[in-house]
This record gives structure tokens, sequence and C-alpha cells, in this order.
């Protein structure tokens, strides 16, 4: 949620951590979040095939649409799994041996 708040007010930089930013162009860290928030919109159509999302991050010169709301952000209320969309929620089998 606070990602998508940063993105919303155009403050994506601060999410950067330091040792990264240290590291890595500026232009290339605010593309990795871009592409990140692409890949949680609420609506499943929307978001991009992993081969676009190679794509995108190795391809600087590919325009990047703006994403839409997350999944998991809600209005005025934290973020907790009962507030995510049922098509959104995955499920985990763990087998073990006997």
């Amino acid at each position: 949620m606070q990602a998508w708040r940063l993105y919303k007010q155009g403050n994506m930089l601060s999410m950067v951590d330091g040792v990264v930013a240290e590291r890595c162009p500026e232009e290339q860290a605010l593309r990795c979040i871009h592409v990140g928030l692409l890949c949680t919109q609420a609506d499943a159509d929307a978001r991009p095939l992993m081969s676009t999302v190679v794509l995108m991050i190795t391809s600087s010169s590919e325009g990047l649409p703006n994403p839409t709301k997350p999944a998991y952000v809600s209005m005025g209320q934290s973020s907790t799994a009962s507030q995510i969309p049922r098509s959104n929620l995955t499920s985990l089998t763990v087998l073990e041996a006997r």
C-alpha cells in the first residue's frame, strides 16, 4: 500500500534502498518499481505476461503504461487478506513424506 501511495505522490525514488541506489542507475530502479506495480494491478487481465515483464525491464526504450490501483489497496483500511479480492488469493499444498 505504501508503494502505491508513493507512486501516486510521484515519490517512487524514496522506495529505493540506499545500497541499491548507490549501485544501480536511478532510471533502472524506478523502472523496476513501475513494472512491479503493473504486476499487482487489481484486474488480472491488465497485468503483464512474464515475457512482457522481461521485455519491460530489459528494454529502456519500451514505454510503460500507467498502473492502476493494486489489488491489495483498500480505501481507508489496512491491507489484510480479507480485503484482497478472492480471485487474487492463492492456496499452497505442502506434500510431506510418510
